[in-house]
């Protein structure tokens, strides 16, 4: 089953980078959700936990912004609004991980953000306050990303998956924005869907081991 899904998910991506090329609005429609799809089809057959529920609610509220996305112009807002509840449901299975804070790791996300926000908040009009709610969700997302792969004495290398997943999240969220508002990025989507796919196969993917019962490496936060 594994194998077909995953089998399923590329061909699906290269459908859309083709919809993509060729400018197939109805091939796009099509092929953009399956990857997600296989991805919730896999998860779902993971053993039950907290944290698998959580990632299963984020790709869940991604397909939706997903499919609003695609209509560039009338319903980009809504889009945008989902992939911010999507965030808020894989920060919310990240802290279910890992509840410490270490703030430290907060200081090269916001950096991040903040510097992004700041060149681009002249165009953004009346997507100003939206952006920066979504801009501030990304952040956390990252530096709860980041929480989990810091496992202290001993590292889980692929605790560090995660943590590539949310920063692929924010790479491609980032050149949708200074496409959108900034500057005009010549065949910008195909980075653009490169970067979220990653992304969602490797939060998905964390499923397998960050269910576990807790171990050695100290990853479930002391309640």
């Amino acid at each position: 089953m594994a194998s077909f899904l995953f089998s399923l998910g590329i061909v699906s991506v290269c459908l859309f980078m083709f919809g993509i090329n060729l400018d197939l609005m109805w091939l796009r429609l099509l092929a953009k959700p399956l990857p997600i799809l296989a991805m919730i089809i896999w998860a779902s057959a993971q053993k039950k936990s907290a944290y698998r529920n959580r990632v299963l609610l984020g790709l869940a509220l991604c397909v939706i912004a997903d499919m609003l996305l695609e209509f560039r112009k009338s319903t980009f807002l809504y889009g945008v609004i989902f992939f911010l509840l999507g965030h808020i449901a894989y920060i919310s299975g990240f802290i279910k991980k890992n509840a410490k804070l270490k703030l430290e790791l907060l200081v090269p996300f916001s950096i991040w953000g903040g510097v992004i926000f700041f060149v681009l908040k002249d165009g953004l009009g009346k997507m100003y306050y939206p952006i920066l709610a979504y801009t501030f969700v990304i952040v956390i997302m990252m530096w709860r990303a980041a929480a989990i792969a810091e496992t202290g004495k001993k590292l889980n290398w692929m605790s560090y998956l995660v943590l590539i997943g949310a920063v692929s999240f924010a790479f491609g969220d980032t050149l949708i924005a200074f496409d959108r508002y900034y500057q005009k990025i010549p065949s910008v989507r195909y980075s653009i869907s490169a970067s979220y796919y990653i992304a969602q196969f490797l939060i998905t993917g964390s499923i397998a081991f960050l269910s576990r019962p807790k171990q050695k490496t100290d990853l479930q936060a002391t309640v």
